[in-house]
């Protein structure tokens, strides 16, 4: 495993080729290699102790996206409106990570997606580290589909990031649905009173309301990843998914 510190893109890497991309010509880049995947995130986050804390590993396809504190307009300090910032979907300019940001993974699961061949079973997975106790698996209530498990494990590691202070959050999640809709098309959405182009009304409206919701205080940044590929917090994601596709439906 190799740990990059401080490169282009903070993380923990499976090649070597992977990590050179990240820290060839960057200045003063902090890396090391290690045998285990809990010792090179300990590195990633400067831990004297070695010990796991909230973070994950890297990838490419990043974009960030400040989502507002509040939907109803009102003002932040400094006069910044959250409203506006909905609008415009606005990204982060500055390259530099905040010393307090968090790293998760997110993934969906959907078996019989569609409900074509048989009855669709959906679950959702929230990676923040090797056993780590914010960890999550379970099943999604309400509509069974991937769309929403995916939006709803994003739901949940927000909604766990502010249940314990965090003000930066960058998440990793392979999916390209969840990561256009939230960087390119929900400004547009918002714009024309949550319509498509074609004036359909947008199907995981309520979904991406959850989203907004649980983003409110955050600096979001969205890492897409490509899934199936031997990233390890992908994978480990997908796997806590897919282990709960067979749990029951919480109840209500």
């Amino acid at each position: 495993y190799y740990a990059v510190r401080n490169g282009r893109q903070k993380g923990v890497f499976l090649t070597w080729p992977e990590c050179e991309s990240q820290v060839k010509g960057f200045p003063r880049p902090v890396y090391k290699k290690f045998s285990t995947e809990q010792e090179a995130w300990a590195f990633v986050n400067n831990d004297p102790n070695g010990e796991v804390t909230l973070s994950g590993v890297g990838s490419s396809g990043v974009s960030c996206h400040s989502v507002g504190k509040s939907l109803q307009g009102r003002k932040r300090k400094h006069g910044y409106d959250p409203a506006e910032d909905l609008r415009a979907q606005r990204f982060c300019p500055d390259p530099d990570e905040p010393s307090d940001m968090l790293h998760v993974y997110t993934d969906g699961a959907c078996a019989n997606n569609g409900g074509i061949n048989g009855t669709p079973k959906a679950a959702i997975g929230v990676y923040w580290g090797p056993n780590h106790p914010m960890n999550v698996s379970e099943r999604l209530p309400g509509r069974q589909t991937n769309n929403r498990a995916e939006i709803h494990a994003a739901v949940r590691a927000l909604q766990q990031a502010r249940s314990v202070g965090a003000r930066h959050v960058t998440i990793y999640t392979d999916s390209s649905f969840l990561i256009n809709s939230v960087t390119k098309w929900m400004d547009g959405w918002i714009k024309k009173g949550w319509k498509l182009s074609d004036g359909q009304a947008v199907k995981n409206k309520e979904d991406f309301l959850d989203l907004l919701k649980a983003a409110e205080g955050l600096r979001v940044k969205w890492v897409h990843v490509r899934g199936h590929s031997g990233v390890p917090g992908n994978e480990q994601a997908d796997r806590l998914a897919v282990a709960a596709l067979d749990l029951p439906l919480p109840p209500g």
